[in-house]
């Protein structure tokens, strides 16, 4: 969770907003993606239970953000231009709603949608 300290007291803002604003990001974008949980298998657990891999995760650090998103896109978008975009609005939409700093935004496209 982020703190930010103000002269009345101090704002607090959960991974989870950040990661719905990131999630409103991509919505905005009107491209064919999906954002959905990666099943994988754990050894540790089972080999037979499946756990389930969150499509964004925010890792905060020192007041700067690192974002991870997982995500299928459809077959007709062109990838490239697509994560730059991503990125750049994802970054900025962080940024100008909380004011913490973002320094990575990493997108793994998982699959294609058909």
């Amino acid at each position: 969770m982020q703190e930010k300290t103000k002269a009345k007291g101090n704002l607090k803002i959960s991974y989870e907003v950040v990661s719905s604003i990131v999630e409103y990001s991509i919505k905005d974008l009107g491209e064919l993606v999906s954002l959905e949980p990666v099943s994988v298998k754990s050894n540790l657990v089972s080999l037979i239970e499946k756990q389930s891999i969150k499509p964004v995760s925010v890792e905060i650090k020192d007041g700067v953000a690192k974002v991870n998103v997982r995500l299928l896109i459809g077959e007709d978008v062109n990838i490239r231009a697509f994560a730059k975009k991503l990125q750049s609005v994802v970054k900025e939409s962080i940024q100008n709603m909380t004011g913490i700093v973002v320094s990575d935004v990493n997108i793994c496209v998982a699959g294609l949608l058909q």
